[in-house]
């Protein structure tokens, strides 16, 4: 689902698919480094495949933020979706 056709490397510094599949969840959360970030960013840049999945995957997540409101949620359940969400980095 995540791979791309040419999940190759234009240059030796630059981010893969496979590498960005990896991190996803960490930049999605804000949680890499910011050289990390500015990788991230490069590819999704030049990469339209990697680019349209990081947005569905921006899309679910807020969607599912969203859906749990603290009112519907007993007890402590929501803080443990949102942890769950925030350690997720297989998609």
């Amino acid at each position: 689902m995540w791979q791309h056709p040419e999940g190759t490397k234009t240059d030796k510094n630059d981010m893969n698919c496979d590498e960005l599949k990896k991190i996803s969840g960490g930049y999605l959360d804000d949680a890499i480094p910011e050289q990390q970030k500015k990788e991230v960013e490069e590819h999704l840049a030049q990469c339209p495949v990697c680019s349209f999945l990081m947005r569905q995957m921006r899309i679910l997540r807020d969607k599912l933020n969203a859906s749990l409101c603290r009112d519907c949620c007993p007890g402590n359940l929501r803080e443990k979706f949102e942890c769950l969400i925030k350690n997720i980095h297989h998609y």
